[in-house]
């Protein structure tokens, strides 16, 4: 479907290429290469490969949502390696692009509507505001986005991040994705400095056609390790609970991740 988006069918900036995805979950469903290369280490997501994937998969949302104005709800995702789901060790991301959300996110945006009816403010920049001021789980600011960990996790080591005043990825200015893509490296950085090397991501837009006080953010977590022999980290808790179980509390992991973010 990308070729009447785009003449070529296909996107590219600088080692990224996006294309049509083969096994789509969504109706513009894309996948965005980082690399020819079939295997990075965390570190080798440096914050330029990650800006140029960033950069051309908002660049679809941008191409795909003018062509239909109904595909008003996207995000922007990362599963890296077998622990994670992912079915291919070549690093990519998958551009979630549907008229309609899915669960989580619409759960989310009812609930920040709701806020936003009862207390006349955005809740992300609520939330900033309150976890920078408490300090337990406030990590730092890159530019206009603020990285936290999760006062109630979802995942092992979960990392969020808020793009403040930034609604959709329609919102997004060049400085917000070097923002993001400066903060995602470091902590994949940490991940990997902890032992880790599979991971997901997702990074979630406010719906293209309305503006209701949401704001870009984005969630991450570490998978198990993939070895010769690893296990997967989900279980029925997760699977048909959603319920999260995590090893470490998200306190422990904002102290961590602090220092390093300072000596990056």
């Amino acid at each position: 479907m990308l070729e009447p988006i785009h003449p070529g069918g296909r996107l590219a900036q600088g080692e990224s290429v996006l294309f049509p995805n083969l096994v789509p979950y969504s109706q513009y469903a894309a996948v965005a290469v980082f690399s020819e290369r079939h295997w990075l280490a965390l570190n080798g997501f440096t914050p330029q490969r990650l800006f140029d994937n960033l950069a051309v998969a908002v660049d679809y949302v941008r191409k795909a949502h003018a062509f239909d104005p109904r595909a008003e709800n996207c995000a922007y995702n990362i599963n890296y390696l077998y622990p994670s789901g992912g079915s291919l060790p070549h690093p990519h991301a998958q551009i979630y692009l549907d008229p309609h959300p899915t669960t989580f996110m619409r759960l989310q945006r009812e609930a920040s509507d709701a806020y936003r009816t009862a207390q006349g403010r955005s809740y992300w920049e609520d939330l900033v505001e309150t976890e920078e001021a408490r300090g337990l789980r406030f990590v730092a600011r890159v530019g206009r986005t603020a990285w936290i960990t999760g006062f109630a996790p979802i995942g092992f080591n979960e990392v969020r991040a808020v793009v403040s005043g930034c609604e959709t990825f329609l919102d997004l200015t060049e400085g917000d994705l070097n923002a993001l893509a400066t903060g995602i490296s470091r902590v994949l950085q940490w991940y990997e400095l902890t032992g880790y090397n599979s991971f997901n991501l997702a990074l979630y837009s406010g719906p293209l056609n309305a503006s209701r006080g949401w704001r870009v953010h984005l969630s991450m977590i570490t998978r198990t390790a993939m070895l010769p022999y690893y296990r997967s980290d989900a279980m029925h808790m997760e699977r048909l609970h959603w319920e999260a179980a995590v090893d470490r509390p998200p306190e422990r992991i904002a102290d961590d991740l602090r220092a390093h973010f300072a000596g990056a």
